[in-house]
């Protein structure tokens, strides 16, 4: 009766280690990480990089550090939509995915922006036209 408790309770100790308990232990969360450049190349320092996942609610901020470069830790995995911008460049939006601890690494290059001049033109005092035709300087010669 020795046997059979031991082999039992061997058994029941075994199905406690489960694949998936060992990959709980190890962690699961993941980082993203990347470089923000403008389409020459050039790093662009202080870019605004969100990530987010709309049906969790799970969501970061950064910016990008003096060598365009961002990074976020401990991201569970999840689908996640990430948005990148920067003063005089377009906004842009690409989606990733977090499945392991294995950093994702997303690259983004931004355009430039599209330069917009508003001029506004208010009504104010009225033209004045010169009727004196001693001061007119129109038809003389």
């Amino acid at each position: 009766m020795n046997r059979v408790l031991c082999r039992s309770l061997m058994f029941f100790s075994l199905l406690g280690l489960s694949p998936k308990s060992f990959g709980q232990s190890l962690g699961n969360a993941g980082t993203v990480e990347g470089t923000v450049t403008d389409p020459t190349g050039a790093v662009i320092n202080g870019a605004t990089v969100r990530i987010q996942n709309s049906i969790t609610g799970f969501q970061r901020q950064t910016t990008t550090d003096d060598a365009g470069n961002f990074r976020f830790t401990n991201i569970p995995p999840n689908p996640y939509h990430l948005h990148v911008s920067a003063a005089g460049f377009k906004e842009t939006h690409q989606d990733l995915t977090v499945r392991s601890s294995v950093p994702v690494n997303v690259n983004v290059s931004l355009e430039i922006g599209t330069l917009t001049i508003e001029v506004n033109v208010e009504a104010g005092a009225p033209v004045e036209f010169q009727t004196d035709p001693e001061f007119s300087s129109v038809g003389t010669q």
